[in-house]
């Protein structure tokens, strides 16, 4: 496979799926998208698949139809659970938290309002995190790392109309 590099091809309007994206690294590292990581050197020549960008770019989705203890990890963008049919806790998410990154509990109950509560390393801002969903309506949570605080700030819901 020939790579095909933007700045060799700038009129690319579409990818399709056998050409590279190229960068340079900056201080070298590790291409950790292999079974075997590879060190790079300074300055060379790194590329990423158009199957690695849709990867990369539709993030991780942890998917739950229901469950009585709903648990993020730090690697989710969305915590979608799909039709909660107990009263539920948000607990506290699993894994290492970097400042300001977040994810989004998605959840819609089987037609019946749902408690939530909420672990101890979550902390509302603006008002108390949801304490229960609305019956049949999707109820989207954000939720982001402060590391000023050392905790999840939750962020006021959003209802489906």
């Amino acid at each position: 496979m020939t790579d095909i590099r933007w700045k060799d091809k700038p009129q690319l309007a579409v990818l399709v799926g056998t050409e590279k994206i190229p960068g340079t690294t900056i201080a070298g590292g590790n291409d950790n998208t292999l079974p075997t990581p590879v060190a790079l050197a300074a300055n060379s020549d790194i590329g990423i698949t158009l199957s690695q960008l849709k990867q990369y770019m539709a993030g991780v989705t942890q998917s739950i139809t229901s469950a009585s203890t709903i648990t993020p990890n730090t690697t989710d963008d969305i915590v979608a659970v799909s039709a909660l049919a107990v009263g539920a806790t948000i607990a506290n998410p699993s894994g290492t938290a970097a400042a300001g990154q977040g994810f989004v509990i998605s959840i819609l109950d089987n037609g019946t309002a749902r408690a939530l509560t909420w672990g101890s390393n979550y902390v509302g801002m603006g008002a108390a995190p949801i304490a229960t969903t609305t019956a049949g309506k999707l109820v989207d949570i954000p939720v982001r790392y402060s590391a000023i605080l050392s905790k999840w700030v939750v962020y006021p819901a959003s209802v489906q109309q």
